[in-house]
């Protein structure tokens, strides 16, 4: 798994991407790969975008970010012009207490989207299970009377079993139709704040005196 920040070294030239690279083709790389998030961070994602083949040019990557001396200078230059949010803000960007806020909150967010989805499932769970154990206890005799009368009835406990476990999956279907919905919409609303928690501290990134040192 690529790290942030990645980028490809070829014939002295450094391919890599910032927030204005993947805004003009985010729709497309979207529409591409359906991990994109996880994706931007790695050197297929550059690759993809830059239209460089397997193996070509030679990967790099870099997780310390306790001084701009580690990364290349123009892609340090861009990391300090605030070019480079597309990810959450690494460690050693920020003074200690202002990280540590941003961590104490996106973990407080993180955990109130996990508790909301935990019950969120938790309901529909327990809306399912009465619900089979109906479809369950029906089928149950079914089943017993069908392998008794096996070679007469086979063909009536067939009919009848295609129709009950019709009639649970029309029932169960919306239930869970619903769940997801809610879900995805808890799951959009999380993301929504966890973006917008990012984008305040890069903001407080571009305020030089935020920074540690070796970031001024």
């Amino acid at each position: 798994m690529c790290e942030f920040i990645s980028w490809i070294e070829k014939n002295g030239r450094l391919y890599y991407l910032t927030d204005e690279i993947i805004a003009e083709r985010l729709g497309e790389f979207k529409a591409h790969n359906s991990g994109w998030r996880v994706d931007l961070l790695g050197h297929g994602a550059i690759r993809w975008w830059f239209g460089l083949r397997y193996r070509e040019g030679m990967d790099k990557e870099c997780t310390d970010f306790s001084s701009p001396m580690h990364f290349p200078e123009e892609i340090g230059v861009n990391i300090k012009a605030g070019r480079m949010t597309y990810a959450s803000i690494p460690l050693g960007l920020l003074l200690p207490p202002l990280y540590a806020n941003y961590e104490a909150k996106r973990d407080a967010l993180e955990a109130n989207y996990e508790a909301k989805r935990d019950a969120l499932y938790a309901n529909y769970e327990a809306k399912r299970a009465p619900l089979y154990a109906n479809y369950e206890a029906k089928w149950a005799p079914l089943y017993a009377n069908y392998e008794a009368k096996w070679d007469a009835l086979e063909a009536n406990y067939k009919a009848k079993w295609d129709a009950l476990e019709a009639d649970y999956e029309a029932k169960r279907a919306p239930l869970e139709a619903d769940y997801k919905a809610k879900r995805d919409a808890l799951e959009a609303n999380y993301k929504a704040k966890r973006d917008a928690l990012e984008a305040k501290q890069w903001k407080l990134f571009e305020i030089t005196y935020n920074r540690i040192d070796t970031w001024r």
